[in-house]
């Protein structure tokens, strides 16, 4: 059993007379550990934001812990770029994606920050697992997916069919070009 600190400060593992108590280190933590480090590249618009969620979260009760934790990786992982330096095929936030579970049909989504987004859009809330874990990723990556309860599945980002950091890039260009 690990010693460890929770999320919101009680102690776990041993106490301190050294007798255990009852938790144990949960099996997504576990799964979660083995993949690090995440490889991904956010944007510093991304980071921040996925940070600022990841603190939100962090003041939720104990079934947020493990999407904190994930956050925390990604975070801790992440190759920060300027927005004008992501490369196209980098899933950021408001990108629509194209990937697919356990080699299953491609799903098609738009990474979201917020709940609301999600609902209007066929979003998909970069404050689920699933969400969290492609934001970030580049277009064939595969990696997994860690389910809240430790189930791990494969996962694959097929494509990112919209990234509107490309898009600006590319209406810039276009209207420099048309200007000349």
């Amino acid at each position: 059993m690990r010693n460890l600190q929770g999320l919101h400060g009680e102690a776990f593992g041993t106490t301190s007379s050294g007798t255990s108590n009852d938790w144990t280190y949960p099996a997504e933590f576990e799964a979660l550990d083995a993949v690090r480090p995440l490889e991904c590249c956010l944007t510093v618009k991304d980071h921040g934001l996925l940070e600022h969620q990841m603190l939100e979260l962090a003041k939720r009760p104990r079934q947020s812990d493990f999407l904190v934790r994930l956050m925390r990786a990604k975070l801790a992982d992440a190759r920060i770029v300027m927005t004008a330096d992501l490369p196209p095929d980098i899933a950021s936030a408001n990108s629509r994606i194209g990937f697919s579970i356990e080699g299953g049909p491609e799903e098609q989504r738009v990474l979201t920050f917020w709940d609301h987004e999600a609902l209007a859009h066929q979003g998909l809330p970069v404050t689920t697992p699933l969400g969290a874990t492609l934001l970030g990723m580049r277009a064939g990556q595969t990696g997994v997916h860690i389910e809240v309860d430790g189930r791990q599945r494969g996962l694959e980002l097929r494509r990112v069919l919209f990234q509107p950091e490309h898009a600006r890039r590319s209406m810039r260009q276009h209207c420099g070009e048309y200007r000349r």
